[in-house]
């Protein structure tokens, strides 16, 4: 990370320039190696029908992992184990993290996005709990 420009985007930060076709940098124009990244694209209604297309990819994973997270709360419940694991999240930041630096996303900017998904998981967790324990008598 020492050294690389980083490209300044609307809601975060891109530490790879192939990530950032739209994005400016202070004093300097486009440069050509991001012009012919954007050959391919037709227009800028090509461009956002591509952001559409990955945000409906996005809300798809995200309904998912939501599914899978409740069964884990409804296992966590039955089992008497507490909503929050922080050792697990401990190892999903790291996770994340290195994910991050692998396809040029800013590390923090994913380890945001993982803490509000956390954050509402837990909650979720903690009303399932509280579901199991009023059904439970």
């Amino acid at each position: 990370m020492k050294g690389e420009e980083l490209w300044f985007l609307p809601f975060f930060y891109v530490q790879d320039e192939r990530y950032a076709a739209g994005a400016g940098r202070a004093g300097a124009a486009l440069s050509d190696k991001v012009r012919a990244k954007m050959d391919g694209f037709e227009n800028l209604e090509e461009l956002r029908k591509s952001i559409d297309n990955i945000d409906n990819a996005i809300i798809a994973m995200f309904a998912e992992r939501f599914k899978v997270t409740a069964k884990v709360g409804h296992y966590k419940a039955i089992n008497g184990l507490p909503a929050k694991d922080v050792n697990r999240e401990l190892v999903q930041f790291n996770r994340i993290s290195e994910l991050a630096n692998t396809y040029g996303l800013d590390p923090e900017f994913a380890k945001e996005l993982l803490s509000n998904v956390i954050n509402r998981v837990v909650k979720n967790h903690e009303v399932i709990a509280r579901e199991f324990e009023l059904h439970k008598s």
